[in-house]
């Protein structure tokens, strides 16, 4: 049986230690091709460069960079392999080094990789792994990464159906974060809301070598609400957390509310 196809893709750049570290370790359960940013483009969010050209640059025959953002990346890979005949089966971005977890999924260009293939209706997953510095359990991620995927693929009969049925009429990403622990202290997988994550201390002022100011964007500093069930609470007690996304911003349920609003006020 031919292997399905999974385009692997990150913002912590093509030389990563994550997504190097995936690359070689799914080859049994699929043919990997990586197209990722060719420098880190962390915290780019779903920018798009329109503006100038983007070069690509081919490191090895299954391994290419886009020097451009992650949605970029995402884009050009799925469009040169179209060119080639080839469709990929799945979108994986990832493993990126430290946490996707509550608002930091709307900065994140991890995610963003994968959303913009959900766009064009490629099935997604964001994967990352809840640590950036000291020792970090990349195996860990591929022990929970394979052990989902396999299951999914083992199992296209009963998965299928529902995976059509998510996010936006099957435009959907599937974000996954691991904690930073050995595989022995996991507890388990759950299902997480998306938190809510503050930064106290986002932005700081200086000076130039030259003496005029600057800021800086960038806090390490941040908390999160205390919401049980939701992706840092989980991930915090050593559970997997997985929440599904969809690219639409669209709320019905508060448009229909909106509208009634906008009726009493006789604005339409």
């Amino acid at each position: 049986m031919e292997k399905p196809i999974f385009m692997l893709s990150n913002d912590d750049g093509v030389y990563a230690d994550g997504i190097r570290i995936l690359y070689d370790n799914i080859q049994d359960i699929c043919t990997p091709i990586i197209y990722a940013p060719l420098h880190e483009k962390s915290a780019s969010s779903h920018s798009i460069t329109t503006r100038s050209p983007l070069r690509t640059k081919t490191i090895s025959p299954s391994i290419f960079a886009v020097d451009g953002s992650p949605a970029d990346a995402s884009m050009v890979g799925l469009y040169m392999l179209d060119k080639e005949g080839k469709r990929p089966d799945w979108v994986i971005s990832g493993i990126n080094r430290g946490s996707n977890l509550g608002s930091d999924t709307i900065y994140s260009g991890t995610v963003a990789a994968a959303v913009e293939a959900s766009l064009y209706n490629f099935k997604a997953v964001a994967i990352s792994l809840n640590g950036y510095h000291g020792k970090l359990h990349w195996e860990t991620c591929i022990h929970v990464f394979r052990k989902f995927m396999t299951a999914i693929l083992d199992n296209k009969g009963s998965v299928n159906p529902v995976l059509a049925s998510l996010g936006d009429n099957g435009r959907f990403v599937i974000n996954i974060n691991v904690p930073n622990v050995e595989i022995s202290d996991l507890k388990g997988i759950r299902m997480a809301s998306i938190g809510v994550k503050r930064y106290t201390n986002a932005i700081s002022e200086s000076k130039d070598p030259r003496g005029y100011p600057i800021v800086w964007i960038g806090g390490e500093e941040y908390s999160y609400d205390d919401i049980p069930n939701s992706d840092q609470y989980l991930v915090e007690q050593n559970y997997v957390a997985i929440s599904v996304i969809k690219p639409s911003f669209n709320d019905e349920s508060s448009n229909s509310k909106m509208e009634d609003l906008l009726k009493e006020l006789q604005l339409i």
